[in-house]
């Protein structure tokens, strides 16, 4: 990759150490410099997930891990969605995965579709 100009790589991870401390130690042989863009530690992901809404971005719950999160907010509208306490809004956790679908700029929210109850 760093023959062909790659210097860096940017991840969208919030708060776990484990999962970054594991993506450096992946790329600091490749010369690949990994970026934390949006990395704001565990208390600070909720202030984040109000700041995405309020500018826009709009997302549905397309899958959630039902020993984390009660399968009913599967196809949810993540942004009028009311998330019960210790689960995290952007599903850092891998409580729910979350598709955008409408952000400034886009407007391409599932009309319809599937969401999907995985059981871990």
């Amino acid at each position: 990759a760093v023959s062909e100009g790659i210097t860096h790589i940017a991840y969208g991870d919030l708060f776990l150490e484990d999962v970054r401390a594991y993506r450096e130690e992946m790329l600091a042989p490749t010369g690949i410099e990994p970026l934390f863009p949006i990395w704001c530690g565990v208390k600070r992901t909720w202030p984040l997930a109000e700041k995405m809404v309020a500018s826009g971005v709009r997302a549905v719950i397309t899958s959630v891990d039902p020993s984390q999160l009660d399968a009913s907010f599967a196809g949810r509208s993540w942004e009028r969605t009311v998330l019960p306490a210790g689960v995290d809004p952007l599903g850092e956790r891998g409580e729910s995965t979350m598709r955008e679908g409408r952000s400034p700029g886009k407007d391409d929210l599932p009309r319809s579709g599937r969401a999907l109850c995985v059981a871990s």
